[in-house]
């Protein structure tokens, strides 16, 4: 792989990259919503987040878990965190999460590019019509400034914990020097999340 490490990141990032991604969501934006309200929160703990100030990072850290516990089952306490970036070519290389959502669609391989080939097919994925991926591709904004985020034991067996749909969209998208901001968690025990 050539993904880059360009620098140091924290949980509280991925956490509040995590929410952001998610806040913009056709899927899961009304349950970011209703986390944010749960805990009385307002939007701009999402929206602008200060990921130095330890009560916004706890309360972002309960509206994750308040929507999206059950996503981390297993998952290890001793990640390092960095932000770095990828190439398009990289994708191939990286796994969905083991969820009978992705793995329904995929024939079991795990490889988001089985995902944008079968949608240039005319293959319908889930119950998601193919035209969202295409409004993600042609929305640069998103493409630009959410990071996907990536776990693994190490950068050669990364796993997408979040930035699925992103990823296809920039597949279908067809660039071959897009690069791809990435938050990366590394841990030795990875393999104890029980969608690694």
């Amino acid at each position: 792989m050539t993904i880059e490490i360009i620098e140091p990141s924290s949980e509280n990032d991925m956490i509040s990259t995590f929410l952001l991604a998610e806040i913009a969501s056709s899927r899961f934006g009304e349950s970011v919503l209703n986390s944010v309200r749960m805990i009385g929160g307002d939007r701009v703990l999402i929206e602008n987040p200060n990921v130095n100030d330890s009560n916004e990072n706890d309360l972002r850290r309960s509206m994750l878990m308040n929507y999206r516990g059950h996503y981390f089952n297993g998952f290890p306490n001793n990640v390092v965190w960095n932000r770095g970036e990828l190439k398009i070519t990289d994708i191939d290389k990286l796994r969905t999460i083991n969820f009978d959502y992705w793995l329904d669609f995929l024939d079991n391989t795990r490889k988001i590019t089985t995902v944008a080939g079968k949608i240039r097919r005319g293959s319908q994925y889930q119950d998601e019509p193919n035209d969202i991926f295409f409004q993600i591709a042609q929305s640069q904004e998103q493409l630009a400034v959410n990071p996907v985020i990536l776990v693994g034991q190490h950068l050669d067996n990364l796993t997408i914990l979040e930035g699925h749909f992103r990823l296809v969209a920039i597949l279908l998208q067809e660039r071959p020097n897009q690069v791809i901001p990435a938050i990366i968690g590394l841990s030795k025990n990875m393999d104890n999340w029980v969608l690694y």
